[in-house]
């Protein structure tokens, strides 16, 4: 139900291997983005 906004909003995006955190999910959560993470 969420996830539409989340798109709409710029914190996730769709991927082939599914959903990902963007870089504003993760500045908005004030979090570091781990040194592995892929988009």
């Amino acid at each position: 139900v969420s996830e539409p906004y989340l798109v709409r909003e710029g914190l996730i995006s769709r991927t082939p291997r599914g959903r990902v955190a963007t870089t504003a999910a993760w500045k908005h959560l004030k979090m570091q983005i781990p040194a592995n993470y892929e988009f």
